[in-house]
């Protein structure tokens, strides 16, 4: 791929060049980051600087330099080596209280509301329905906030290089491939791991509300399957008031049912969140089999099958980072992080 180097008022200064190796780490409900090590030539030393820019022109994805270090650990010769993140949303923190419900909407105003000269575009919005349980932010960093609301509700942001003009964020909602498929009866993939992580596993879940001791509001969720042993979660859910304003500060009061329903909610999005972290696959691609192609047939959010004959399971699986990894003399590897939706044990 290629990348072209900007200062951090977003005039082009150079395209990268005398690079070693490039890790690019597009993330999908969380922040993405990227690792160059290029030859120190007098371009590399004066542009490859912190706050500058890294824009991969195939993908029109933003490198914010933040680190920057030289190395004469390379046999090879000396090294620059640079990392950072794949947005600035860490620059700027919610100072005001806002509640969210719909996510690209409250997002958006997160945004808006904590600007402050911050060099950011939003893009139009795309008008997405994801919702979650009204939940209230604050002093958290932009990107914790996105990061937080992203993965309860199963969207992603972006911020990209769009139309000539930079750092356009975008919140976005993955799609369903239609003509990806990852397979090693198919040969694209090279090589697959399969990790199931239940040392965050609960089954049975006490969610309590306002108040305090024995006057909390609670309910119990029993998501065990048949057979199995009931391990304990407590989800402390008191930011969830009966009492609200509303963007117009007027305030408003839950009845018993519509605040017990708002607990159980609560209650199943932080089971469905520990599923998402306890079943991942990952699986490196076969640059020679191209019969899905990155960018065409499938990206960074989309839903697509896996199916490991080896591993004896079909997975209907959401890309949730990409690892692309450049070194010099060889081919570029790409590997799915892959948070696994459905699955079928095979037989």
């Amino acid at each position: 791929m290629n990348y072209l180097i900007y200062d951090q008022n977003g005039k082009k200064q150079a395209l990268l060049q005398n690079v070693t190796s490039i890790q690019w780490k597009p993330r999908y409900w969380e922040s993405g980051s990227a690792e160059i090590h290029a030859r120190p030539t007098d371009e590399n030393v004066r542009y490859l600087v912190e706050h500058n820019r890294v824009v991969c022109q195939e993908r029109n994805e933003i490198l914010f330099i933040d680190y920057v270090q030289r190395s004469d650990q390379n046999a090879d010769g000396d090294d620059l080596i640079i990392h950072g993140s794949l947005d600035n949303l860490g620059d700027r923190i919610n100072t005001e209280t806002l509640a969210i419900t719909n996510v690209e909407e409250g997002l958006r105003k997160l945004v808006t509301n904590n600007q402050r000269g911050l060099d950011i575009t939003l893009a139009p919005s795309k008008g997405l329905t994801a919702k979650v349980t009204r939940t209230e932010t604050t002093w958290q960093t932009l990107r914790e906030s996105f990061a937080d609301f992203c993965q309860e509700s199963g969207l992603g942001w972006r911020e990209i290089v769009k139309d000539g003009q930079m750092n356009v964020l975008e919140i976005y909602e993955g799609k369903q491939a239609k003509n990806a498929r990852f397979s090693d009866d198919l040969g694209n993939i090279a090589s697959q791991e399969y990790t199931k992580d239940l040392s965050g596993y609960f089954n049975y879940i006490y969610v309590l509300g306002e108040e305090n001791g024995a006057s909390r509001t609670s309910v119990i969720i029993d998501a065990r399957g048949e057979g199995e042993a009931a391990i304990e979660k407590y989800v402390d859910a008191r930011d969830l008031q009966s009492t609200y304003e509303d963007d117009n500060g007027n305030e408003h009061t839950y009845s018993t049912e519509e605040y017990t329903a708002l607990l159980n909610a609560r209650g199943h999005q932080k089971y469905a969140e520990m599923l998402s972290k306890a079943y991942q696959f990952e699986c490196e691609l076969n640059e020679e089999n191209r019969i899905a192609v990155l960018g065409r047939d499938y990206d960074l959010g989309d839903l697509v099958p896996v199916i490991s004959k080896r591993f004896k399971v079909a997975n209907l699986a959401r890309i949730t980072g990409l690892n692309i990894v450049e070194e010099q003399n060889t081919n570029t590897k790409i590997t799915l992080e892959l948070s696994i939706e459905k699955m079928e044990v095979l037989k």
